[in-house]
Formats: structure tokens, sequence, C-alpha cells
């Protein structure tokens, strides 16, 4: 049996997404636009214009709200991913999760950013515009597991919501 030099030497046939068929990209695509639109925009307050979704209603919650919505926002990443989103793109989702999650460990202010700052309709408008510039095609490999950037991203947010926490007691 031959140990392999480092971890990603050899493939795991985990190392890309498989290619999707044209109706299964857009099956993936048409459900994170629902999920982004129930997570920030799925109710209107009678009288206004103005709209909150799911995100902000479960960032209500201490503690557990805003680690959830950077759960969800995580598995959006993860689907980006899997519709060929480039590095960039997949970065500036993560930082959007990110100063969501951050934001909302602080007590008031977090819960009114949840109403304001949406960035899970941020996410959505940026893999929109890559989606939009691109076609369902195979992915060259990558050195890398697929799941790797989805449990970096979410291990990283919730160090980030517990240092946040730690700071705040």
């Amino acid at each position: 049996m031959r140990i392999p030099l480092s971890p990603w030497r050899y493939s795991t046939g985990m190392d890309t997404p498989a290619p999707l068929s044209h109706e299964e990209f857009q099956r993936k695509a048409a459900r994170l636009a629902r999920l982004s639109h129930v997570l920030d925009d799925a109710i209107r307050i009678p009288g206004t214009d103005f709209r909150i979704g799911a995100d902000a209603i479960i960032g209500l919650i201490p503690g557990v709200g805003d680690a959830a919505g950077a759960l969800i926002g995580s598995y959006m990443i993860y689907e980006a991913h899997q519709l060929g989103a480039p590095a960039k793109v997949k970065w500036t989702m993560a930082r959007n999760v990110g100063i969501d999650a951050v934001i909302g460990v602080i007590p008031l202010v977090g819960d009114l950013s949840d109403f304001v700052f949406r960035a899970n309709r941020k996410n959505m408008a940026l893999l929109q515009a890559h989606l939009d510039e691109q076609r369902p095609r195979p992915v060259a490999p990558t050195a890398r597991p697929k799941h790797r950037l989805g449990w970096v991203l979410a291990a990283g947010t919730m160090v980030a919501i517990f240092t946040a926490w730690l700071v705040l007691r």
C-alpha cells in the first residue's frame, strides 16, 4: 500500500462537484434563490415596503439564532461551490456571512442589523451575477476535497461568534 506524501496527492473522487445537467443546474439555482428570499424577504411588514425574513426572526433567539443563520449561510456557500462559483465569489459570500454572524452576537445591535444587512440576499446577488455569466460545464479537478471549504467556513464563523460572545460577556 502506498502512503501519499500529502493528503491531497491522490484523488479521493470527491475533488470537484460532478458536472450538472442544465435542468439540475437550474433547479439548484432556483432553490438557492427561494432560500435567500425566505431568509431575508419573506414577510412584508404591513403598511410599509419593508420586508423581513426568517434569518432576522431566528436571530432574535439568543446565542443559537445567529449560529443557525451562519450555518444556513455556509450552506449557501457550499451550494455556490457546487454550482461552480469561483473562489472570489465564495470568499465574498463568506465575508458577508461572517459580518452578519459577528455583528449578530452584539445584543440589540445584532438584532437590528439582521433586519438591515441581509447577507443572504447579497450572497444570492453575487452568485446570480456569476451564474448569469456562466453555463453549466464540467469543472476542472481541484487539489482539495469539496467538503473542506464548507467545514472551514462553518468553523471560522463559529470561532468568530464564540470570540465575540466572550468579548461581549
